[in-house]
């Protein structure tokens, strides 16, 4: 009979050892997650608020255009120059020169294409005097824009020079 308990006493060290084998890396797997999680957790946290994340981020700047009209306008003429943003964003004119006299004062403005034929219907416009600076800034989105400059009464018999900055995305 000794031989039979011999048998158990080994069979019974075997499974003894398997479960604390067993618990010992259920321990170890339940450390590991909960070191995961309470990282996990404490990246998360100190990206929602009450800490400075670092965040990088790039913003492109759209490209802007500059064109520039000139030409001649006469007594209660009008003359205009299509332009098409491609994205989003802001117009600006300004009248660069004008003359004779220097000090002439013309009509600009900003509007949208009529018909085919090059028509202008302005939408916005102002008077103004050559200068650096823009008379006429507005927001626009894509599309086709007309800017016009025209004579408001002070143009005489001799044609007028000017030359307009356009600004547009």
């Amino acid at each position: 009979m000794a031989p039979l308990l011999h048998a158990r006493s080994a069979e019974s060290h075997v499974f003894h050892a398997f479960p604390y084998m067993e618990a010992n890396i259920r321990k170890t797997i339940v450390a590991a997650l909960k070191t995961a999680a309470l990282a996990l957790l404490t990246l998360l946290g100190s990206s929602c608020g009450g800490g400075n994340p670092v965040v990088s981020s790039s913003t492109i700047a759209p490209s802007v255009t500059t064109d520039t009209f000139s030409s001649l306008l006469s007594a209660a003429g009008t003359a205009f120059r299509l332009i098409t943003p491609t994205t989003a964003g802001t117009v600006s004119v300004a009248l660069v020169s004008a003359g004779p006299p220097s000090t002439i004062v013309l009509g600009l403005g900003v509007g949208i294409r009529t018909g085919t034929s090059g028509g202008c219907s302005l939408t916005v416009s102002t008077n103004a005097a050559a200068g650096d600076a823009s008379e006429i800034s507005l927001p626009v989105d894509p599309g086709t824009y007309c800017v016009g400059v025209y004579d408001v009464g002070n143009i005489g018999s001799t044609p007028v020079s000017f030359s307009l900055r356009i600004t547009h995305p």
